[in-house]
């Protein structure tokens, strides 16, 4: 309520992102930096192509995790011929060192996440490489346990991809707030590197999302071979 999200209506990674919020007195602060009321308008008025909307507070397992980012669940449904694929899920938690950013490629950490909304470790970018972490580098807390409201997040996912048949592969990101679940955003080019990392995507040969639309573009058929 005293808190807003400032983002490029398109971008990657979090760039250009900024949290503005009331502190002490309504002092007016962007990431942490003090604006006097004057500087703010300018601030604002001066990027354009950007949207200003609520910044949702993490709460729940996220919020006890790391509680200064929104630590958004990313959940990646394909859709063929009428079926969907839930092709991967994961949680997204920010650092010291992304600021109010949770993308992994912002210096965040992700956790894959599986069927059941349960996760158990991480990664986090180090040196270019992804390094497998069990606990959050801040906190200390450790990156597990079972998100709450998960058959409602995955059902919301699923109705929204059912009620709009042009969608066939999104991501979705999720926000466990203080005020239930939010959707905060639907991207049609979401990443894959946390997803391919934990479970090669063409895993599963028998009935796969990518290997179906690939059949249906190019009209070949593909090998039943093990492995990806």
């Amino acid at each position: 309520e005293k808190s807003l999200a400032i983002k490029r209506i398109k971008g990657l990674g979090g760039a250009g992102f900024y949290k503005a919020y009331l502190g002490e007195g309504n002092a007016i602060y962007v990431n942490d930096e003090l604006y006097s009321e004057t500087d703010f308008i300018t601030f604002v008025s001066n990027i354009p192509n950007y949207l200003i909307m609520e910044y949702l507070e993490s709460a729940g397992l996220p919020a006890a995790i790391y509680p200064k980012t929104s630590n958004s669940i990313r959940v990646i449904y394909g859709k063929h011929e009428g079926k969907l694929y839930n092709i991967g899920n994961f949680i997204k938690f920010g650092n010291a060192g992304s600021g109010y950013v949770d993308n992994l490629t912002g210096g965040g950490i992700t956790c894959p996440v599986d069927g059941r909304g349960v996760f158990s470790f991480g990664y986090k970018k180090e040196k270019g490489v992804m390094v497998q972490i069990n606990e959050h580098p801040d906190t200390k807390v450790p990156l597990g346990g079972q998100l709450e409201c998960w058959e409602e997040i995955i059902q919301m996912a699923m109705s929204v991809m059912e009620r709009l048949p042009q969608l066939s592969y999104c991501g979705f990101d999720f926000v466990i707030s203080g005020k239930g679940i939010k959707l905060l955003e639907i991207n049609d080019m979401s990443g894959l590197i946390t997803v391919q990392k934990h479970r090669p995507l063409l895993q599963n040969r028998e009935d796969n999302f990518y290997l179906k639309r690939i059949e249906k573009k190019y009209g070949c058929k593909q090998s039943k071979r093990k492995g990806n």
